[in-house]
């Protein structure tokens, strides 16, 4: 009952397109137009739909946050890294579809930001695959079919792993599962998710309706 409440939901939100080639449906390509809620002054892992028109760091900043703040992106790297942009300083880094970002607005209280894209069937997630025990802040399309962390990492290529969640507030704090430990967390449309997986995978196509 919860999934078919969730697909009525999205299905008034959004527009199916259905590509074909000689009669085959080959994929599907939803639309969405999400609206986010953002807190100032707080970290919040969002996921952007794999086609959207925020092809920069500065995009994001523009469009979501207009009253300033900074946009991350985790870099999976040994230790972990990042790249930050705030309008004046850091890297106007290249979004890359599949991968959430960390946005913390300047505007004080809960803003409102539009989210619009589509999603794109065909994007490997990481583009380039995962090396074992680093962390991937991946966007989940907002037509997932996963419901709890379990099914995250079901969704991986690679057998065991770990989600994790970002509760934000002052200061932040997670929430992990890694299948056995921690908390089997519900997935909220608009966040975005750290996953490690235990050996060198491939990406994956992750699930949707």
């Amino acid at each position: 009952m919860k999934q078919k409440s969730r697909v009525k939901v999205l299905a008034l939100a959004a527009v199916v397109v259905t590509l074909g080639v000689g009669g085959v449906v080959i994929g599907s390509n939803m639309g969405f137009k999400f609206n986010l809620a953002l807190t100032g002054g707080v970290d919040q892992w969002v996921s952007l739909p794999y086609n959207s028109p925020y092809v920069t760091a500065d995009n994001v900043l523009d469009a979501l946050m207009p009253g300033g703040g900074t946009v991350t992106r985790f870099l999976p790297t040994a230790p972990p890294t990042v790249d930050f942009w705030n309008g004046s300083s850091g890297t106007n880094f290249t979004n890359v579809p599949g991968e959430a970002l960390q946005l913390n607005p300047l505007t004080a209280g809960v803003t409102h930001a539009i989210v619009v894209g589509s999603h794109n069937p065909f994007s490997n997630v990481p583009a380039g695959g995962f090396i074992a025990n680093r962390d991937y802040l991946i966007s989940v399309p907002y037509h997932t079919t996963a419901q709890t962390a379990d099914d995250l990492l079901a969704d991986l290529p690679s057998s065991g792993g770990t989600a994790t969640r970002l509760i934000p507030g002052t200061p932040p704090s997670v929430d992990f599962w890694n299948g056995s430990s921690g908390t089997n967390f519900a997935v909220v449309l608009g966040e975005g998710y750290v996953v490690r997986v235990l050996s060198d995978s491939p990406g994956y196509i992750p699930a949707h309706f």
